[in-house]
């Protein structure tokens, strides 16, 4: 008979998303989740950043994308693992969005990858969501903290936000990748815990995909891990005269 496998490890390509609430305050723990998960992308929102801000990860490239008032608010960033070969794209600085964005080849296929933040205080419209969509090319990957509600992707309740997201998703044929638990956990017991972060996708259907919460580490949000049976390109190796280390 045939048989079949798993996939190899080194086929799927891992991403995380984070609201971190400050990502200065969590440098360590996010270190230990990215080595010990073996991250390749990481999409992090309110990161909390300023033009001041100085940031960095062993081992990973970031990109960074703050407040339009430079105010330590809100904010984006993608963490990109340093072996990876990747184009940076024009980011979205609006008040109602923050959107750090990349292009990377997985399975030779051009992929836009976009962090995006839609603060809660502010309104966003059809015609806003489909100028967002319609920049970032064909095939995407968007990870967000979107603070947009909608039973049809699990939440407890429908907002604005969700409702209309829904419509375009709808409209354009995409599709939302959502956790089975909850992402948002409000310090309030007034508030239901909620899926806020969920990923808006538009990719192959060759790509198969693994979606699942994290529970540590943890701000006021957990994380979510997407897996991706998929080969991204590594930068080339840089040529050297020796081998090893030198005195």
């Amino acid at each position: 008979g045939v048989q079949t496998c798993a996939l190899p490890i080194l086929c799927w390509v891992c991403l995380v998303m984070w609201n971190v609430n400050g990502l200065s305050n969590h440098r360590n723990e996010l270190i230990t989740t990215l080595n010990e998960k073996r991250i390749d992308l990481a999409l992090i929102f309110e990161t909390h950043f300023t033009i001041h801000t100085k940031f960095s990860l062993p081992g990973y490239d970031i990109i960074t994308l703050n407040h339009p008032d430079n105010t330590s608010d809100a904010g984006a960033a993608i963490i990109i693992k340093s072996s990876l070969l990747y184009t940076p794209c024009s980011s979205i600085q609006e008040d109602y969005l923050q959107a750090a964005i990349f292009i990377i080849k997985l399975n030779h296929i051009p992929i836009t990858i976009a962090a995006a933040y839609f603060p809660p205080n502010h309104k966003i419209t059809l015609i806003q969501y489909k100028y967002f969509f319609n920049s970032i090319g064909h095939y995407f990957i968007v990870g967000g903290d979107l603070n947009a509600k909608n039973q049809f992707w699990g939440c407890h309740t429908t907002n604005p936000k969700g409702r209309t997201l829904s419509h375009l998703v709808s409209l354009k044929k995409y599709s939302i990748l959502a956790p089975p638990e909850p992402t948002y956990w409000p310090t309030s017991i007034r508030k239901r815990p909620d899926i806020l972060d969920i990923f808006v996708v538009n990719i192959p259907t060759s790509f198969h995909n693994i979606i699942k919460n994290l529970l540590e580490p943890c701000s006021d949000h957990t994380l979510v891990l997407l897996s991706l049976d998929a080969q991204p390109f590594h930068r080339s190796a840089q040529p050297s005269l020796t081998d090893g280390s030198v005195n």
